[in-house]
């Protein structure tokens, strides 16, 4: 009920529906919420043998459920009161590369298309789902041809076998993003070996056409 109540991306019902099932549902799923306590909640929570993020964010569903059922006056006060539980320290320190190191990334990537595609995700600041859905009407060109402006307005996703195209991931992802100009001329030639059909698709799947699957970057960008 807590589920179908709620307004959210795909692929958040997906991992949200795969939290009920696997963890919240087995635990809980036959008690009545009022007689669940700060100490079962917590001996559940400690008895989760889960990697440290997935367990945070099992703990921070069962908190976000039992939260609403207590502002609907179901229950007398949320149990989950485990002291940082719904959080995760960071394990690793993301290192954010140089100009020149993107510069040296792009180049060494296969083809055209994998160029382009590390230059507009690190330049321009797309997320993969929103990369892979570009299509040419998206890109604005001036009178020379030079694509100046991206239009992001959609996002692709997979939550199970097929893809779903909505929008961004947040409201802030709708926006409009200045291409800098030293990277203009290569996505120039890039979109110019593609069909002229405005919305066909700018990085597609080599094979069928279709939306990419990240597995398709990882190969080569790993490398």
């Amino acid at each position: 009920v807590w589920l179908a109540g709620r307004t959210l991306k795909p692929r958040t019902v997906a991992h949200y529906r795969g939290y009920l099932d696997k963890y919240l549902i087995p635990a809980w799923g036959k008690r009545k919420m009022r007689t669940i306590t700060v100490a079962q909640v917590e001996s559940w929570y400690h008895d989760l043998a889960l990697p440290p993020t997935t367990k945070a964010h099992v703990y921070g569903l069962l908190r976000t459920i039992l939260n609403g059922a207590w502002r609907r006056d179901l229950i007398d006060s949320n149990p989950c009161r485990v002291e940082g539980a719904g959080t995760v320290k960071r394990q690793t320190r993301t290192e954010i590369p140089t100009a020149e190191q993107v510069t040296a990334l792009a180049a060494a990537m296969p083809s055209g298309k994998y160029e382009a595609m590390v230059l507009v995700s690190a330049w321009c600041g797309l997320r993969f789902g929103e990369t892979t859905e570009l299509r040419r009407s998206d890109f604005v060109v001036d009178d020379e041809g030079l694509p100046t402006t991206l239009r992001v307005r959609r996002a692709v996703s997979r939550p199970g076998t097929e893809f779903v195209v909505g929008t961004p991931k947040s409201d802030a992802g709708l926006r409009d993003v200045v291409i800098p100009p030293h990277i203009q001329p290569v996505l120039q030639g890039y979109l110019n070996t593609l069909p002229d059909d405005p919305q066909a698709l700018v990085f597609p799947a080599t094979r069928t056409g279709r939306h990419m699957q990240p597995s398709s970057l990882y190969k080569p960008f790993y490398r």
